[in-house]
């Protein structure tokens, strides 16, 4: 579940890591964005950015992650897409 579906808690979810103030590793950027004040970008091991939250994106934490630009955003073609029903 994302943080952002999970509402009115999602409000007692940051509290909750605020008061704790302890490292955690993810891989949901938007999540990070919004529970953290900074982040470690880690690739092959080694640190290789420290960033305040407020002052990157999603997208540029996932092209440090790889080491190159990368896409966001998934296109599925025609053929994998699921069908969709005709409407009643």
């Amino acid at each position: 579940m994302a943080v952002d579906d999970l509402g009115a808690e999602k409000e007692l979810f940051v509290d909750y890591l605020n008061k704790k103030r302890k490292p955690f590793a993810t891989h949901k950027l938007n999540e990070v964005i919004a529970v953290t004040d900074r982040v470690a970008v880690f690739r092959d091991g080694k640190v290789i950015a420290e960033k305040l939250t407020s002052q990157t994106t999603a997208q540029e934490l996932a092209n440090l992650m790889v080491g190159r630009k990368v896409s966001l955003s998934v296109t599925v073609p025609a053929m994998l897409a699921p069908e969709k029903s005709p409407p009643a």
